[in-house]
């Protein structure tokens, strides 16, 4: 079953899907349906850890462009520039 699962997995991971990455290095790290590498469990864990970097980056980016509208549209609302509320 697990040598079924690496081609779906690796179209989850095409997708930046970091489940999929760590479900990948899981079956190469223990070895399940294939032989253990530990190379290719390292490298799934080491892409985990930069979408989830990215992913969080992204939030965070996104979270702050949607406060600066949100202060930005106080601003109009109020007859105050954004430099003159503050």
């Amino acid at each position: 079953e697990y040598e079924k699962a690496i081609p779906l997995l690796n179209k989850c991971i095409e997708k930046n899907n970091s489940s999929a990455q760590y479900e990948l290095g899981k079956i190469f790290k223990e070895g399940l349906g294939v032989e253990v590498d530990n190379e290719k469990a390292k490298e799934r864990e080491k892409a985990k850890r930069l979408l989830k970097i990215v992913a969080k980056r992204c939030f965070l980016k996104a979270d702050s462009e949607s406060n600066e509208k949100n202060l930005l549209n106080t601003a109009k609302g109020s007859g105050k520039t954004s430099s003159e509320s503050m």
